[in-house]
């Protein structure tokens, strides 16, 4: 993010801050990516860090679990990423993911 992410992180069961799109909360500092595959990692990524730092530890990832799915991940996006929120990275249920083989 390029500050530290305190706020943002005591702030997530918040509706508004959940309406933040993934794109605002990046370092500002970096350019944007266009290669689908860093985006897909990216958002990976999010997705995961968002997961491990639930309210309730029960409903943490495992390291096993994220390991595994940072070695077989074959989603590609079906929404922009400039589109993506927190919100959607928040609910496992949503899908703005297809599995290409």
């Amino acid at each position: 993010m390029g500050r530290h992410p305190g706020e943002l992180l005591s702030s997530l069961a918040s509706s508004s801050t959940q309406n933040l799109m993934l794109t605002d909360v990046l370092d500002s500092r970096i350019l944007r990516p266009t290669n689908p595959v860093v985006v897909r990692n990216i958002v990976l990524v999010a997705i995961v860090a968002l997961a491990c730092v639930r309210s309730k530890p029960r409903s943490h990832p495992t390291m096993l679990s994220v390991s595994q799915e940072l070695l077989v991940c074959k989603k590609t996006l079906t929404t922009p990423f400039h589109a993506i929120s927190l919100r959607q990275l928040l609910n496992p249920g949503m899908d703005f993911t297809q599995i290409k083989e």
